[in-house]
């Protein structure tokens, strides 16, 4: 059940402040920077997007990644970034290693052994991220 606003208080996750001219002025002049930065990054048309997703299983064990209902999440999370960058891209790694060290882990979920060759072989998909990135750096969309 969610806390109410008098049980947060109860439970001092919130308290009361008085308030501060002085605090919200700073809050201001902060968010004039960062409206400032983020309009002469956009006067610099150099903006292009990437999706970069790592997922822990195999490609073969997502389910419906080849379905209409996967293609179209990942399109229209490009198209909202086209819409306000202008390009994007999307690239998918499988089998991802998430651990420094799977002899810590217990897990029947995967084998460390067929993790580390994986990694060593495919992950990151370093070549394909690298030819995005230059694509980026050239301004191709």
């Amino acid at each position: 059940m969610p806390f109410s606003y008098n049980d947060c208080m109860r439970a001092r996750l919130l308290r009361k402040i008085p308030p501060s001219k002085d605090k919200a002025t700073q809050s201001f002049k902060k968010a004039r920077e960062w409206w400032k930065e983020s309009e002469n990054s956009l006067k610099g048309d150099a903006f292009n997007s990437s999706i970069l997703s790592s997922y822990m299983v195999t490609e073969q064990s997502l389910p419906g990644l080849e379905t209409y209902q996967s293609t179209l999440h990942i399109a229209i999370n490009e198209f909202i970034l086209k819409m306000v960058f202008g390009a994007a891209e999307s690239l998918l790694s499988f089998e991802t290693y998430q651990f420094e060290d799977y002899s810590k882990v217990v897990s029947s979920l995967f084998d460390p052994e067929q993790r580390a060759q994986r990694r060593r072989e495919v992950f990151p998909d370093c070549e394909k991220a690298f030819e995005m990135g230059e694509r980026f750096a050239r301004g191709q969309k």
